[in-house]
């Protein structure tokens, strides 16, 4: 989750210490967040019309109706969250967050090494060898970007999205009709998965 401020779809919330958060946009536009968090604050904005149209729900906040770009997560609610957080942390003291421990993801206790290491040996959890690990890139293909987006980040990748049309014509609004590398292709952890989808006006 830090990677999504330092170089993912929530850049526009860093600020000048630690931080990890997430990106959400609802089908439409309709709605946008952004949560983060450092070690000693969480926070949750969200961006959207609270009064919903008759027959349609909430206003898609995009061009046509007035707003001066599609609204996403990483946009307004990204920029107000940083505002927040940077009044909010001015004299906290910058921490960095802590290395959990390798049995988080081997499960049990860890194993007794023979001879014991020192403490300056010790095994623990690097998170440049993680993100750099081999990895297999999930498939998403026919799934909604926002869900796409979930399912790489919850497998180590980046979502990057290309809006399109299907050259099939298959696709429906919002879905994923192609992605780079494909699904099952090898690839290491923390790269980028670009994901096409299908945007509207296609005929």
């Amino acid at each position: 989750m830090r990677r999504v401020i330092q170089a993912g779809t929530g850049t526009a919330a860093a600020i000048d210490r630690p931080a990890a958060g997430k990106t959400g946009t609802s089908q439409a536009w309709r709605d946008a967040w952004f949560a983060g968090f450092v070690p000693q604050l969480a926070a949750v904005v969200w961006v959207g019309n609270p009064i919903p149209i008759p027959g349609v729900g909430n206003e898609s906040m995009v061009p046509s109706n007035g707003y001066p770009r599609r609204i996403v997560g990483g946009s307004y609610p990204a920029q107000v969250w940083k505002a927040f957080m940077t009044r909010a942390l001015d004299g906290v003291p910058v921490r960095d967050f802590k290395n959990p421990p390798m049995a988080v993801f081997r499960g049990g206790t860890l194993p007794e090494l023979s001879p014991s290491p020192s403490p300056s040996s010790s095994p623990g959890f690097d998170e440049e060898e993680e993100e750099g690990a081999p990895g297999t890139v999930p498939s998403v293909v026919g799934m909604s970007y926002g869900n796409a987006d979930d399912r790489l980040e919850s497998d180590g990748f980046d979502a990057d999205r290309e809006r399109g049309c299907d050259p099939s014509g298959d696709a429906e609004l919002h879905e994923v009709y192609a992605q780079s590398p494909q699904g099952g292709t090898e690839a290491p952890k923390g790269s980028e998965v670009t994901i096409h989808y299908q945007g509207g006006g296609c005929d």
